[in-house]
């Protein structure tokens, strides 16, 4: 049974060897070889093997987006709520497949320290946890024993470090946790407390981003849940790593300061906004653009900066609750502005 199936055209194998080669060197076990052993048909093998997995990885190309297999697996993926996107053309997936955001490899040359394809790693492990040991039978003076084998690491370039706060220096704000109820009347008020990292991007710009305290919660929403639409289901449990998440949206000061630094792959401009004002969210971005902008920040900073994942996303902004909203069943104007 392989930890991660491996969704792909068969025009791409060559493409998709060095990606297989890197999951592997993480500890997880991957199904790609596509071989049909004897007396069995590739619809029973291929059915096998999504059935064992625990994550469907999808890669999208030009050759993949046309191929019914592809699809039909990237479909099963989704229904159990372990598909992870990755593209290696500039394409768009087929159409129902597009809601979750997909991991951009297509400049990708196989290098350890890819922001993108630590994402992709990163999600992975949010699913499947970190790989066990894998076990080695060996023959010794007529018994038999199974000895761990850690996987071999890889050589790597120097990773880019994750922002990190130091537990014992670290600073930490004070917030309100509201609930409501149906009716959104006040039922609680408590305060919490969360430890944040500061980056200076020079200028007097600050980004402060939260630590979010790692755990697990059940991601989508029940059938019964009203106005919610069919990609929130179905349901399922996820486990989250500790990150770290901008503790506002980012601003046109923000932007403007990155946006300084050099071109990692495509041009920003530097005021893009409509609504103008530093301390306003910048908006008229496109996702390329914002993959930019971590992208400069990270080289910038000697730190990992990306995008969150949707899992990431939604166990961040559900703060721990499994109501429609944060709140509760209702949101209100004077709660949430």
């Amino acid at each position: 049974m392989a930890d991660i199936f491996l969704s792909y055209s068969s025009q791409d194998r060559e493409r998709v060897r060095p990606l297989v080669q890197s999951l592997e060197q993480q500890g997880w076990s991957v199904w790609w070889d596509r071989r049909i052993p004897p007396g069995k048909t590739w619809r029973q093998v291929i059915q096998q093997a999504l059935d064992d997995a625990r994550c469907v990885v999808v890669v999208w190309s030009k050759n993949s987006i046309e191929s019914d297999w592809v699809i039909t697996e990237a479909e099963e993926g989704q229904s159990r709520g372990v598909l992870i996107p990755a593209l290696i053309d500039d394409v768009r997936p087929p159409l129902g497949l597009r809601m979750i955001q997909a991991a951009r490899l297509t400049d990708w040359q196989g290098e350890s320290s890819h922001h993108e394809l630590e994402s992709l790693l990163d999600a992975i492990l949010a699913i499947l946890g970190e790989p066990e040991p894998a076990k080695e039978t060996t023959r010794q003076a007529g018994q038999i024993y199974e000895v761990l084998v850690q996987p071999p690491e890889p050589a790597k370039e120097e990773a880019p470090q994750r922002p990190q706060v130091n537990e014992a220096t670290a600073p930490s704000f004070e917030f309100d946790v509201v609930t409501l109820d149906a009716q959104g009347n006040v039922t609680e008020r408590r305060k919490g407390r969360a430890r944040y990292f500061v980056e200076d991007l020079g200028n007097g710009v600050k980004l402060e981003m939260v630590e979010i305290p790692g755990g697990e919660f059940t991601m989508g929403s029940p059938d019964t849940e009203d106005r919610r639409y069919d990609d929130e289901g179905p349901q399922h449990r996820v486990k989250a790593p500790p990150f770290l998440m901008g503790k506002y949206q980012v601003t046109q000061a923000q932007w403007r300061a990155v946006a300084g630094f050099p071109k990692v792959k495509i041009d920003l401009k530097p005021d893009p906004s409509s609504f103008k004002g530093d301390n306003l969210p910048v908006e008229q971005v496109s996702w390329e653009e914002a993959v930019e902008f971590c992208a400069r920040l990270s080289r910038s900073t000697g730190k990992t900066y990306r995008l969150p994942s949707e899992a990431e996303w939604e166990y961040a902004t559900r703060a721990g609750t499994t109501t429609p909203f944060a709140f509760g069943p209702t949101i209100t104007p004077e709660i949430v502005n």
